[in-house]
């Protein structure tokens, strides 16, 4: 079916952007206490991949959940199926 895992993706795609701006905001905030001044592009860029990294780390379950969703309608000819090492 061509929506087969829509819904896990949504709940994989938004606690994960939903991270990244949290701690992006929080991090922005806590250079500008310490400078005084917003961060210049570089830095801006470093906690924009910071920030990634964090939601990643706690949303790489979600997205393996998801995954292997989506995947179950592609094995044992669409009936679900168990996961093969490939």
């Amino acid at each position: 079916s061509l929506f087969q895992g829509f819904g896990s993706n949504l709940l994989y795609t938004f606690p994960a952007d939903a991270l990244k701006f949290v701690v992006y905001d929080f991090l922005k905030v806590e250079v500008k206490k310490k400078r005084g001044a917003k961060p210049n592009a570089l830095e801006a860029a470093a906690l924009g991949s910071l920030s990634t990294i964090v939601a990643q780390v706690f949303t790489t379950p979600l997205d393996v959940a998801r995954n292997r969703i989506m995947r179950s309608s592609n094995t044992a000819g669409g009936k679900g199926g168990k996961d093969k090492d490939y």
